[in-house]
């Protein structure tokens, strides 16, 4: 079970969606799919076709109060090592405030190793000398 906190306010309404965020998980060595359509907290609809991600469902618009959501995988990935990420994909124009998200937590999970994190290096590097140091 994944949970997460998520607000946002992107360029989009009830009609017209040109930026917006996405959920997708891969297994080891496989092609990112989207689970954020099983989310207690539905996408907003699909996203123009000028962007990266075109006629996707996505979360978009202006939905600025913290809303809590889950992904439930049942035992789909029983024995899997897997990867989330939430994307967020938008068009060259205008621009919004963005995609939030806070408070991802795992449950009913179980590992033989530590946790790891791609970008958990570069955020210590970030943070090691109070944002003084630039990394590419």
């Amino acid at each position: 079970m994944l949970s997460f906190d998520l607000s946002y306010d992107t360029e989009g309404n009830a009609t017209q969606r040109w930026d917006g965020a996405v959920l997708e998980l891969r297994t080891r060595g496989g092609e990112w799919i989207d689970i954020g359509s099983l989310s207690t907290v539905p996408y907003d609809g699909p996203l123009f076709v000028n962007n990266s991600a075109p006629t996707r469902e996505a979360w978009s618009g202006n939905q600025t109060a913290w809303r809590s959501a889950t992904v439930d995988l049942g035992s789909i990935y029983s024995g899997e090592e897997i990867q989330f990420r939430f994307r967020m994909v938008c068009d060259q124009s205008a621009a919004e405030t963005g995609f939030y998200v806070d408070n991802i937590a795992f449950s009913n999970v179980m590992w033989s190793g530590p946790a790891t994190c791609a970008a958990c290096a570069l955020i210590e590097d970030i943070f090691a000398d109070g944002f003084e140091t630039v990394i590419p």
